[in-house]
C-alpha cells in the first residue's frame, strides 16, 4: 500500500512531489521536495523554492515556484540564497488562497550560491491580481514600468506603513525581501524591476531580492505645451 515503494520514506517521511504537482493542487497532505533551489529567502518569514532548466522535473515556468512559511527561519544560517535543500516531509496548505508548504524539515544538499533561474518576462497586467496566477513563487521582470502610486491601501492583514508602490497603476512591489530606499516618487521610471512574485494580503506583489533587481530609467520628459506669451525661451 505504499504509494510510492521505489522510494524509501520510513516513519514519518514522505514520497516525493514535483513543486508543478504542489502549485496546481495535484499533490497534498504530506510531501516530500527534493533537491530544489532556494532563491529567496525572508527571515521569520519563510523562502521560496523553485525549479530551474536543467532540473529532472523542470517544465517551464509555469507553476515552477513555492513560497515555504517558516517564522523562524534565519537567512544565512537555516539555509542561503543558492542552496539546495530537501524537505521532508513539509505540508501542502492553502493560506488565503495561496498554496504553500509548511512544517518542513529542511536537508541542505549543497550550498554553492547557485544562480537563479533567469526572470520570465511580464507585463505589469500579467504580473498582479487579487489572487495567485501560474507564475506565483517565480522570478519575474517588468521592464518599462512608472511609478503610479506612492502609498497604495493597506491589503487585507496588513497595516501602514507598508513601504510598497505600485507601478503602471495594476502591479503592487513589496518590501518582503529588499526595501527600496529611499522610496521612488510618483512617476519615477524603471527600466526593470525584477523579483519573485508573491501573493499576500490579498494581492499579487513582486519582491526585489536586491538592489540589482531595480533599475531606475531616464526622467519622463513632460511636455508642458507652447511657454506663456510674457515667458521669453531661456528664462524658464
Amino acid at each position: 500500500c505504499d504509494p510510492c515503494p521505489g522510494f524509501s520514506n520510513p516513519g514519518p517521511q514522505a514520497c516525493p512531489a514535483s513543486i508543478y504537482d504542489i502549485k496546481q493542487g495535484i499533490a497534498r497532505g504530506s510531501v516530500a521536495v527534493l533537491n530544489a533551489l532556494v532563491p529567496g529567502c525572508s527571515g521569520g518569514n519563510g523562502y521560496f523554492l523553485q525549479s530551474k532548466p536543467g532540473d529532472p522535473d523542470y517544465a517551464g515556468p509555469e507553476f515552477s515556484g513555492v513560497f515555504v512559511y517558516n517564522p523562524t527561519v534565519v537567512c544565512g544560517t537555516t539555509l542561503s540564497v543558492g542552496d539546495r535543500v530537501s524537505l521532508n516531509p513539509a505540508t501542502v496548505a492553502v493560506f488565503f488562497d495561496q498554496i504553500q508548504l509548511t512544517f518542513a524539515t529542511i536537508t541542505i544538499e549543497a550550498s554553492n550560491a547557485e544562480v537563479s533561474p533567469d526572470p520570465v518576462d511580464l507585463t505589469a497586467a500579467a504580473a498582479a491580481g487579487t489572487l495567485p496566477n501560474a507564475y506565483e513563487g517565480v522570478i519575474a521582470r517588468v521592464q518599462n514600468v512608472l511609478v503610479s502610486n506612492t502609498s497604495p491601501a493597506a491589503g487585507p492583514g496588513d497595516v501602514q506603513p507598508i513601504n510598497e508602490f505600485e507601478v503602471d497603476g495594476v502591479l503592487r512591489v513589496n518590501d518582503l525581501l529588499y526595501i527600496i530606499a529611499p522610496p521612488p516618487a510618483l512617476n519615477t521610471p524603471y527600466t526593470e524591476i525584477v523579483g519573485i512574485l508573491d501573493y499576500r494580503n490579498g494581492n499579487q506583489k513582486l519582491e526585489p531580492r536586491g538592489a540589482a533587481d531595480v533599475v531606475e530609467g531616464p526622467p519622463v520628459l513632460v511636455d508642458f505645451g507652447p511657454l506663456p506669451s510674457f515667458v521669453r525661451e531661456g528664462e524658464v
